[in-house]
């Protein structure tokens, strides 16, 4: 009797251990879903920015002329959006270092006077003119003026 008391206490031990295991793994994949999720969350931030901001140059575009402020949510890990020439895309997300971030795509900002925009500003060795999120947020001074084709952007004042 005595030794099958020992096996149950083994038995029961192995248990644990496994036990224990699973949960270890059930943490693992519920940290990794957490965080793939989160990733999902700041790419439809960023597609929802750019494509709110098209749509205001846009909608700045086809009047005659105009100007507004206007402020746009950002996800934490983006510091500053950059206009830069770069042909096919002009639209370029930084980090706090200056950095382009790798995991978030460029994107082509169309209805822009780019000439304007980025005039002599320098971020860097690099001609671009870039516009600081403050508090979760970046703010831009869209503006056309009456017989220009082009939207130009500024900082606010």
């Amino acid at each position: 009797m005595r030794i099958r008391g020992k096996r149950t206490q083994m038995d029961l031990s192995y248990g644990m251990i496994f036990s224990i295991i699973l949960i270890i793994v059930f943490l693992f994949f519920a940290f990794y879903a957490i965080r793939a999720f989160l990733r999902v969350n700041d790419t439809a931030n960023v597609a929802t920015f750019t494509s709110t901001l098209q749509e205001d140059i846009d909608d700045m575009w086809r009047g005659a002329q105009g100007s507004q402020t206007l402020s746009y949510g950002l996800p934490s890990k983006i510091a500053k959006v950059c206009f830069e020439d770069r042909g096919d895309k002009n639209l370029v997300f930084l980090d706090n270092k200056n950095e382009a971030l790798s995991d978030v795509p460029l994107f082509m900002i169309e209805h822009v006077d780019l000439g304007k925009i980025i005039g002599n500003s320098m971020v860097g060795d690099k001609n671009m003119k870039c516009f600081l999120k403050k508090d979760g947020k970046v703010k831009m001074f869209l503006e056309k003026k009456f017989g220009e084709d082009l939207v130009n952007i500024k900082t606010p004042t």
